[in-house]
């Protein structure tokens, strides 16, 4: 009662006031929305960038401020319009000569019409206008979705019906909006609506969303004719309205009327800010068990069709080269499984240059040197909005990079481990050290949806560089973990064996800065002329090159050991006190694992023994 009270009382209230003071007090509320964080406002500023890409952040502020003012008059509206009266109700709607030409045919020819109309803020204006009827005797009926707040839908339901609007509930509506149709009636429905699971997947705007089938349903009814309307804001609590029929394909009237929405969105220079920009248009296949897999329907199955790339999916790289190289068949998975997705790599900044060559992502984004500065560069990345943050890093400040950044779905793993700003958490199963790396992220993957097959094929992007040089390196150091690292008097011996058994190769020592010392030191006691030392002296791409052109890679459990097994070049890995089932080669490429019988010395491992794997390997 009190609610219902209030409700009338403040509408009474409004139809007294000036619409100029009306207008000022939406336009100042409007800037108010836009001027506090909330999750609605990163909704509206994130549809708005979604659709304008090329906007800065203040276009899209200043389009989001309009876009609430509007909300709000619709509200403002929605209370007013009964206590407005007749003259009032009558200049809500212009009509244009044309459109009243086009009203007056559709009376006469007595047929039944399904005017489609957009979510825009003063779309009420036509339940208000006495013109906008059908010939007497008919009536117009419209769909409506119910509000959440009983009291307010119940007010506004019954200022419909004294409008003289038949008004039938979206749940249950097929039927008897169809049967108001076939007797010659007028039935309005709000097409764009986000129409959730039973929906038909389609693109609007380039993105992904739900569209109701209710326009193809209803539009099948015999004789029906079908329009698609705009009441056209012109000022507050005025539109013109414009009509445009829709003809050939029943079964397309839904996409055709999105079609023709989106160029009046995209015609206007504020991007038609009357439309209801804050609502969830593009949720759908975003629920955290199913983000990572794009179901194949409707217009998705078309062969031909491809999705544009609109769904932005951040992920936050590893922070080893090894780790790097190893996510990159599960993001080859992920890409797969969501055509529709922006990927954007954030990574160290040393290798931003690798991940570009590799054309994983589409947008790679190296991380700023550590600092007081270090998070504004991630702050700066909140006006991007991305939808889903993955990371396959495990730490603290991965996480707070993620949170800083603000997208809605922040995913990660853990063995145990709580981690309080991510959004969702794939647990490890039992026993998780024991289980590959790569096989480990694919469980937390698949936990958020993935169903792709993991290729494990080796990449293609240095083919290229292959060449009938008989070349052999070798990667003696181990950047992150000393303890890793085959002792210098083994490389030595080993070394020596190679140049009496394959006389006729090139040997080649490679690593990063790190590894220069140990480098070093096998080629000093080698003698330069024998050996190659090019440690420190080529980058990631080069790098890339110079392992494609190899027979054999010679190495430790370290990252160059990852990288040329991901490029098809043959390894010969000794392991020590890691585990080659966790961290071992995974592509499918030639290797030869050669471990010590004790994990804990490095020293045990005969260089005879890693001969004999080479040989082998080049056999």
């Amino acid at each position: 009662m009190l609610t219902g009270l209030i409700i009338k009382s403040t509408g009474f209230i409004f139809s007294l006031l000036p619409y100029s003071l009306l207008e000022s007090v939406v336009d100042l509320l409007g800037f108010v929305f836009v001027s506090f964080p909330s999750r609605r406002r990163r909704l509206l500023f994130s549809n708005l960038k979604h659709a304008f890409p090329d906007w800065s952040h203040a276009q899209v502020k200043r389009a989001g401020r309009l876009s609430s003012a509007r909300m709000l008059e619709m509200g403002f509206f929605s209370l007013t319009y009964p206590f407005l009266s007749k003259s009032k109700r009558r200049r809500t709607v212009e009509y244009s000569k044309e459109v009243e030409g086009q009203l007056d045919e559709y009376r006469e020819s007595c047929k039944p019409l399904l005017i489609l109309l957009p979510h825009l803020c003063l779309f009420e204006t036509l339940a208000s206008s006495p013109y906008f009827r059908p010939q007497e005797g008919k009536s117009l009926g419209a769909i409506y979705r119910p509000n959440r707040n009983p009291t307010l839908d119940r007010w506004i339901n019954r200022a419909r019906l004294k409008m003289g609007l038949k008004t039938f509930a979206r749940k249950s509506a097929l039927l008897k909006a169809r049967d108001h149709l076939r007797n010659g009636n007028w039935l309005v429905l709000l097409f764009d609506q986000n129409a959730g699971l039973k929906g038909k997947r389609s693109f609007f705007l380039d993105r992904l969303c739900s569209i109701s089938p209710l326009p193809d349903l209803l539009g099948k009814t015999a004789g029906c004719k079908v329009v698609y309307a705009m009441a056209r804001r012109t000022d507050f609590f005025q539109t013109t309205l414009e009509l445009r029929e829709l003809l050939g394909d029943c079964k397309a009237i839904s996409s055709k009327a999105h079609e023709m929405l989106g160029e009046d969105i995209r015609r206007c220079p504020d991007g038609l800010p009357e439309w209801l920009w804050s609502h969830g248009k593009w949720k759908t296949n975003d629920a955290p068990h199913e983000i990572f897999h794009l179901e194949e329907k409707n217009e998705l199955q078309n062969s031909k069709f491809t999705p544009p790339r609109k769904t932005k999916i951040w992920i936050r790289m590893p922070n080893w080269l090894g780790d790097i190289v190893m996510a990159i068949p599960l993001i080859r998975a992920l890409r797969s499984g969501r055509p529709d997705a922006h990927v954007t790599l954030l990574c160290l900044k040393q290798y931003k240059p690798l991940l570009e060559s590799l054309e994983l992502g589409d947008c790679v984004d190296g991380l700023p040197d550590k600092g007081l500065t270090y998070f504004f560069h991630f702050w700066r990345r909140r006006h991007c909005y991305p939808s889903v943050h993955f990371l396959f890093t495990n730490s603290l400040r991965g996480d707070l990079e993620a949170w800083v950044i603000g997208a809605p779905l922040r995913f990660g793993g853990s063995k145990g481990k709580k981690r309080p700003l991510l959004t969702h958490l794939a647990n490890a199963p039992k026993a998780s050290d024991k289980i590959h790396q790569v096989a480990l992220w694919e469980k937390y993957l698949k936990s958020f949806g993935l169903r792709k097959e993991v290729d494990l094929s080796p990449l293609t992007a240095f083919a290229q560089s292959k060449t009938k040089d008989k070349v052999i390196c070798l990667a003696p150091g181990s950047s992150n973990s000393p303890e890793k690292r085959w002792p210098i008097e083994a490389w030595v011996r080993l070394l020596e064996s190679l140049l009496v058994e394959l006389p006729g190769y090139t040997f080649r020592l490679i690593g990063s800065v790190q590894d220069t010392g140990i480098c070093g030191s096998v080629q000093e006691r080698i003698g330069p002329a024998k050996v190659q030392d090019e440690s420190g002296r080529t980058s990631l791409i080069e790098l890339c090159e110079k392992l494609v052109e190899s027979e054999v890679l010679i190495c430790n459990d370290s990252g160059a050991m990852h990288l040329a097994n991901a490029l098809g070049t043959p390894v010969a890995a000794i392991f020590g006190p890691t585990d080659p089932s966790a961290t071992g080669p995974i592509f499918k490429s030639p290797s030869a694992i050669i471990r010590s019988d004790s994990p804990e010395s490095m020293e045990s491992i005969d260089p005879n023994a890693v001969l004999q794997s080479v040989l082998r390997l080049l056999e």
